[in-house]
C-alpha cells in the first residue's frame, strides 16, 4: 500500500512557499522601479493613442516590468525552472559587472560575493537554484501538466 509520510507534503509545499516568497520579492522590487513613471514630476511618460502606446522610460523602468512578469510567472507557477534560470543568470551577471567594474582581482572577486551588502543578492540566487531544481511544487501550472501527463501515462499502460 502507499502510506503517505509527512514528509511527501512537505517535499511539496517547501517548493510553493519558496515559489511564491521570490514572487513577491521580485513584484515588489519590480513595482518599485515602475511607479516612478506614472508620477507626474517624471521625466519618463506613456502615453496610448490610436496609433499605438508609446513609452519613454530608461532601463530601470524596463528592468523592474520584467520582474513583475518573472514575479507573476512564478505566482502562476508557469515555467518555474526556466524563470528561476533566468533569474539566476541576472543574479550572477549583476555580481559579476558590480566586482569587474571595481577592478577587483579573482581572489577579491570571490571574497565580495560574500560581503554583508551583498547578501540578499546571494539568497536571491540560492532561492532561484534551489527552485530549479525542485520545480514548481503544488499548486502550479507546471504540476498540473505533469500530473496530468502522468494520468494519461497510467492509463494507457
Amino acid at each position: 500500500m502507499n502510506k503517505k509520510d509527512p514528509s511527501d507534503s512537505l517535499l511539496r509545499l517547501a517548493p510553493l512557499v519558496l515559489r511564491l516568497g521570490l514572487a513577491a520579492i521580485l513584484i515588489y522590487g519590480g513595482v518599485q522601479q515602475v511607479l516612478p513613471v506614472f508620477s507626474p514630476e517624471s521625466d519618463q511618460s506613456m502615453s496610448a493613442d490610436t496609433a499605438g502606446v508609446a513609452l519613454s522610460a530608461n532601463w530601470t523602468t524596463v528592468v523592474g516590468a520584467a520582474e513583475c512578469g518573472v514575479g507573476g510567472l512564478l505566482v502562476l507557477g508557469l515555467l518555474t525552472r526556466l524563470t528561476s534560470l533566468g533569474v539566476l543568470a541576472a543574479v550572477g551577471y549583476s555580481a559579476y559587472t558590480a566586482t569587474a567594474s571595481a577592478g577587483a582581482e579573482t581572489v577579491q572577486y570571490a571574497a565580495q560575493m560574500f560581503d554583508t551588502s551583498r547578501a540578499p543578492m546571494l539568497l536571491l540566487a540560492v532561492a532561484c537554484a534551489s527552485l530549479l531544481v525542485s520545480g514548481a511544487g503544488c499548486l502550479g501550472v507546471d504540476c498540473r501538466k505533469r500530473k496530468k501527463a502522468a494520468d494519461a501515462e497510467s492509463v494507457i499502460a
